[in-house]
C-alpha cells in the first residue's frame, strides 16, 4: 500500500503541469454548458451577447437605442418570470 504525502505539491516540481492539465480537460468538456448558458440568456435578455457583457459603461438604456429590431414580446422571459412567480 502506498503512502500518499499530505504535500504533494511539495513532491514534483512540475506538479502544477498534471493539475493545469486536468483543468484544460475540464474546461473543455464543460465548454457545451457555456454555450448553452449564452444561449439561454440570450433567449431571456432579448440582447445580444456584447450586451451581456460585464461592461459598466453598457447600460440597458443604450442598448434600447442601439437595438432597434428587439423584440416586443419575448415570449421565453413572460414563461420563465410566470413560473418563477408560481414556485
Amino acid at each position: 500500500m502506498e503512502k500518499y504525502s499530505s504535500k504533494w505539491w511539495a513532491e514534483d516540481k512540475d506538479v502544477y503541469k498534471h493539475v493545469y492539465a486536468v483543468f484544460e480537460q475540464i474546461q473543455m468538456n464543460q465548454r457545451y454548458r457555456e454555450q448553452m448558458n449564452s444561449t439561454f440568456s440570450r433567449l431571456y435578455s432579448n440582447l445580444p451577447p456584447v450586451a451581456l457583457a460585464t461592461n459598466p459603461y453598457y447600460s440597458r438604456t443604450s442598448t434600447d437605442n442601439v437595438l432597434p429590431n428587439r423584440l416586443t414580446l419575448n415570449v421565453v422571459k413572460s414563461c420563465i418570470d410566470t413560473a418563477e412567480s408560481k414556485i
